[in-house]
């Protein structure tokens, strides 16, 4: 009753005043108080837009390890995912690890917190190893038809190796527990 009746006395732009801070502060409250899922929902799609962010995706892993229950892997995800496995398990040339790669790749762009999918990639990538960029091209093309940037870059190395050694990194932080044996294993290949 009290507070009605200071209501009454007090004026209209002050009441107004009142009524803007306290939405103001209800807003504020609701962006920080934004879900884990929401958050990861923002970064993922962020990533989407600049996948080298290295430091966005090690926040995009962290966030997903601690958030319970664990984000659900987007069923493309998984779709993605077997038919990266399945290419690999059947490649035999570098083109066919190349896809693989295609495949890993394309699921992390929807669930960059997933474990299995670096180590998939990490894996595909040592198989192509070190290459030049003319060997990955997708499609056998005579060197006469080759522009002058593809002849460019036909020499200029591509480094398989160095990009498994960076996506195990990724799978050892994305993982939710790693025996020491398998860590140890990982750890080896990343130095090699």
């Amino acid at each position: 009753m009290v507070c009605l009746l200071f209501w009454d006395e007090v004026n209209v732009k002050s009441k107004t005043s009142f009524i803007f801070i306290i939405i103001f502060i209800m807003a504020t409250g609701a962006v920080c108080a934004e879900s884990p899922r929401e958050q990861i929902k923002q970064m993922v799609e962020q990533l989407q837009k600049t996948p080298s962010d290295d430091a966005l995706r090690e926040q995009v892993i962290h966030l997903a390890r601690e958030t319970k229950p664990k984000p659900t892997i987007p069923h493309e995800a998984l779709q993605l995912e077997n038919a990266g496995l399945a290419l690999f398990k059947k490649a035999k040339t570098q083109h066919d690890f190349q896809a693989a790669v295609h495949e890993y790749e394309q699921a992390l762009r929807l669930a960059p917190w997933v474990a299995s999918l670096y180590f998939g990639l990490g894996e595909a990538y040592e198989k192509l190893g070190d290459a030049t960029v003319g060997e990955l091209g997708m499609g056998a093309q005579d060197r006469q038809s080759c522009n002058s940037e593809t002849q460019k870059n036909e020499w200029r190395r591509f480094d398989g190796y160095k990009r498994a050694g960076k996506n195990f990194k990724y799978y050892l932080l994305a993982v939710e527990t790693a025996d020491a044996e398998v860590a140890a294993m990982i750890e080896r290949r990343i130095a090699e």
